[in-house]
């Protein structure tokens, strides 16, 4: 029931939607994602791929899968597993390619989320994602800071939770689900500004909105692998039709970016490619709010 709700919140809240734009609905809101199995420590979602998520060859970029696995994660993860349902603030999300992730728009996608541990403030998950047929594409972690405040913790204790649950259903069944104006691609979504390239390195600037924000309000860290990864690709110029154009991406959320519906708050982007060495290619990237560091990803490039 936990999992219903949240989504249902998502698809209702105004602070932000982006899990709505990764098409975290569930039919009875008119999407199609399915929770096929929880366990005490092992769930099972089926969703499948947005079009705007892939790359210009028409397979859904490793960004994209690890933005899905963040809000799967969550919600059919940390949420369930968690006494208290705090969804928390993700603090690491990494994922890595075993083949070419040969699914595209449309495609679906199986998410298997196993955990590994659940405390009073850090939360770890791991998990893989597969073809239909049972081909496996990529792992991921993720990692969670979990304190939510003490409101929260108040009216998610154990003993509240099911007064909860039906007093947040019957408000949800008041409020209208959002309008979820698909982007047409990555490039769409995540536009960037004043891009210029100062020899290894890169720099940009970027508009967070809701569209890019949790239900609760501030950058989705999925939004920022994939800003990031963006910035990475554009940087290095990166041909994203090889067989695995990327190889891995680690991405640590250090702080938040707040974001107002209709509002739009301006961060600056810098990327420098490193190569050589014994090490393959990768591109160091970050997220800067007023030079503070909010974001950054080291993204490992497949073999050219």
């Amino acid at each position: 029931r936990a999992v219903s709700t949240i989504l249902r919140y998502s698809g209702r809240a105004g602070a932000g939607r982006f899990s709505c734009l990764l098409g975290m609905r569930e039919p009875s809101d008119g999407g199609e994602l399915e929770v096929r199995s929880i366990g005490p420590d092992e769930s099972l979602v089926a969703a499948r791929v947005p079009s705007w998520c892939c790359n210009p060859d028409g397979r859904v970029c490793l960004s994209a899968v690890t933005a899905m696995f963040d809000a799967i994660s969550t919600v059919a993860g940390c949420a369930v597993w968690d006494r208290s349902m705090r969804t928390g603030l993700s603090v690491q999300l990494f994922s890595r390619a075993h083949r070419s992730l040969e699914a595209g728009g449309g495609d679906l996608l199986l998410f298997k989320t196993k955990l590994r541990k659940i405390g009073k403030t850090l939360g770890f998950v791991d998990g893989e994602v597969a073809t239909e047929a049972g081909v496996t594409l990529a792992n991921m972690r993720h990692i969670k800071f979990m304190p939510m405040g003490s409101f929260y913790a108040l009216i998610a204790h154990p003993l509240m939770q099911p007064t909860t649950l039906t007093v947040l259903d019957a408000f949800l069944s008041l409020r209208p689900l959002q309008e979820a104006r698909l982007p047409q691609s990555k490039e769409d979504l995540f536009p960037l500004r004043n891009f210029r390239i100062e020899g290894p390195s890169s720099f940009a600037d970027a508009s967070i909105t809701d569209r890019h924000a949790t239900a609760l309000g501030g950058i989705h860290g999925g939004a920022g692998v994939m800003l990031l990864t963006r910035m990475a690709v554009a940087g290095a110029e990166r041909d994203l039709t090889l067989p695995i154009p990327i190889r891995s991406i680690s991405t640590n959320l250090i702080n938040g970016v707040p974001t107002r519906a209709g509002k739009e708050a301006a961060v600056q982007l810098e990327s420098s490619l490193c190569m050589g060495g014994a090490m393959p290619d990768y591109s160091y990237a970050m997220i800067r709010d007023k030079n503070r560091i909010v974001m950054d990803s080291s993204i490992f490039w497949g073999i050219r």
